[in-house]
C-alpha cells in the first residue's frame, strides 16, 4: 500500500500532463501558418509586372538597376551599422575609464 502511495504522484503528473497536451490539440489555434502564396511581399521587392512583356536585354538592364539600387541601400546600412558600434566602442570605453578612476574625495575645512 505505502508503494502505491508513493508512485500516485507520478501517475498523477503523467496522467495531468497527458489531458493538458490531449486538450491542447484539440483547441481551435489562432496561430496558423499562411500558405506561401499568401504571405505579402513587400512592393520593394517585387519585380515590375512589365517584366515580363520585355525582351530578355531590358529585363537584365532593369534588374541590373534593381541590384544597383538594393546594393546601395545595403551600403548605407552598413556605415550605419558602422557608426552606430564606433559610437557604441567610444561610449563603453568612456565608461570604462570612468570606472577605473579612482574617486578622490578632500575634506576642506
Amino acid at each position: 500500500m505505502d508503494r502505491l502511495l508513493s508512485l500516485l504522484p507520478l501517475l498523477a503528473c503523467s496522467v495531468g500532463m497527458g489531458l493538458i497536451m490531449w486538450s491542447v490539440m484539440r483547441m481551435p489555434s489562432g496561430h496558423t501558418v499562411p500558405p506561401e502564396e499568401s504571405v505579402a511581399v513587400p512592393e520593394r521587392l517585387m519585380l515590375e509586372p512589365v517584366l515580363s512583356g520585355l525582351n530578355a536585354d531590358d529585363q537584365a538592364t532593369r534588374l541590373r538597376a534593381q541590384l544597383q539600387a538594393v546594393m546601395a541601400q545595403q551600403s548605407a546600412i552598413a556605415a550605419q551599422i558602422e557608426s552606430l558600434t564606433v559610437r557604441e566602442i567610444a561610449n563603453s570605453q568612456e565608461a570604462a575609464a570612468l570606472r577605473s578612476t579612482p574617486m578622490v574625495i578632500s575634506r576642506e575645512s
